[in-house]
């Protein structure tokens, strides 16, 4: 069999995607190879998106939380500096009194 390799090609040699469609490892002619490669990198891109918003998603709670977490140390600080001023006021007043 003339022009038959029996070892791969250089440019497969790179680990291939997981969902790397089977027909990619046979002989294609030109406009196949095209619209495999179009419905490969169309699936992978719909992929990216979908995990974009899902990120988007998990980073908008997390902002959430955050702004929570805020809120409840601001509110517990400010409980504190009232709590202090009180007692600094009441140790003033008994001293100078």
């Amino acid at each position: 069999m003339f022009g038959t390799r029996l070892l791969p090609s250089p440019f497969l040699v790179a680990p291939l995607p997981k969902r790397w469609p089977v027909s990619f490892s046979l002989p294609m002619a030109g406009e196949e190879t095209r619209r495999a490669l179009k419905r490969y990198a169309r699936r992978a891109q719909e992929e990216v998106v979908e995990k974009a918003m899902e990120t988007r998603a998990a980073l908008d709670a997390v902002i959430e939380r955050g702004k929570l977490f805020m809120a409840e140390r601001r509110a517990d600080v400010e409980d504190v500096v009232k709590a202090g001023t009180e007692a600094m006021k009441e140790k003033v007043e008994k001293c100078c009194s």
